[in-house]
């Protein structure tokens, strides 16, 4: 069974929290909802040091195309075409399926991370 969970950023925490769809069913995030922003789905994927992606984390990794060389890009969800996806700015989307994911590594989001990709 696929595993359905989610992060949101707590406004006032400013600090990541987790939950599944039990606990949101249950009502766990929604009786606070007001108190969260940047809802982000779980890809059901996981980097080379095992760290769960999430929609809108930023990856470092190689592409099929060009394993010699490293990218960084976007996780993100295309509607369109109903599959996760990362988008690099140099290249446009690149599928999951082309990312060598024993190179990967979550190296921040978009959210907390600037648009260069430096990390504090």
């Amino acid at each position: 069974m696929r595993d359905i969970r989610f992060r949101a950023w707590h406004i006032k925490e400013k600090q990541w929290h987790y939950f599944d769809l039990v606990m949101l069913i249950a009502g766990y995030a929604t009786k606070d909802a007001l108190k969260y922003e940047k809802w982000c789905r779980f890809t059901g994927l996981k980097d080379k040091n095992a760290v769960d992606i999430y929609e809108g984390d930023k990856v470092k990794g190689m592409w099929l195309a060009n394993r010699k060389k490293k990218r960084t890009g976007t996780v993100k969800y295309y509607d369109e075409y109903g599959l996760w996806a990362v988008e690099v700015k140099s290249c446009g989307m690149c599928t999951m399926t082309t990312v060598v994911w024993e190179s990967c590594e979550v190296i921040g989001n978009i959210h907390e991370t600037p648009a260069d990709g430096r990390t504090n």
